[in-house]
């Protein structure tokens, strides 16, 4: 049985979160497609070696808005923080395919000082 395509996104979100990276590369993709404003379509292995390890520099990070476009596109958008700096929101467009991360577009966003 596959897993509904937003139940898959935040797994990974929670993998990331927890630095748990055996759990999200069974949810990624060999064949993952990962693109934002500082990587344009990088591989999962590059991901893992760049983009990955970089939760452990923020203090907070949740889930805002999560929703099924339809044809495995989810969107989520989400509100972090970083040490010593004001919030931010970003958003990201994932497609997810037989259960598997295949594409991450992340959109950076800015300062967000919603409650």
């Amino acid at each position: 049985m596959t897993i509904p395509a937003p139940d898959v996104v935040r797994a990974q979100f929670e993998a990331y979160w927890s630095g748990d990276e055996a759990t999200a590369r069974r949810l990624i993709s060999d064949r993952l497609r990962f693109t934002s404003p500082q990587d344009d379509g990088i591989s999962k292995d590059q991901f893992f070696a760049t983009c990955f390890p970089t939760a452990e520099y923020f203090v907070q990070q949740d889930i805002v808005d999560l929703q099924e476009l339809g044809d495995g596109r989810v969107f989520l958008r989400y509100r972090a923080r970083r040490r010593d700096e004001p919030p931010f929101s970003n958003v990201e467009l994932i497609t997810v395919v037989d259960g598997e991360i295949v594409d991450i577009r992340v959109y950076f966003g800015g300062r967000d000082d919603t409650p």
